[in-house]
């Protein structure tokens, strides 16, 4: 299949703050469904959906289409995305603090 990520390296300024910018292109052929597993990595990400179509993510509801953005990480266990059509997204991971550092914000006590 390849790697459907490119990695972009942060500038120098904001390299404090900032693991990696990404993007996505996710099940571009379409021609059936793809289930893809995500490990915990120990970092905050925002992504955000580049296009109308979104990935599926499981909650209390059953599957359901993920929101425009979201903010994820400092999960433990894996979990599983689902993509039915071609997904195109762009993330930033954050290095620990990073994300405080930028918007001042606290996800946790």
């Amino acid at each position: 299949m390849g790697s459907p990520i490119t990695e972009y390296k942060p500038s120098e300024s904001l390299q404090p703050f900032v693991e990696v910018f990404w993007e996505g292109n996710f099940n571009a052929n379409a021609t059936h469904p793809l289930s893809l597993k995500v490990v915990p990595k120990g970092s905050v990400e925002l992504i955000i959906h580049l296009n109308e179509v979104h990935c599926e993510l499981y909650n209390s509801y059953g599957w359901s289409p993920s929101p425009d953005f979201m903010i994820i990480g400092l999960f433990s266990n894996p979990y599983e995305v689902h993509f039915n059509h071609p997904v195109k997204v762009f993330s930033i991971r954050f290095k620990p603090e990073g994300i405080f550092n930028v918007w001042n914000t606290r996800f946790f006590v």
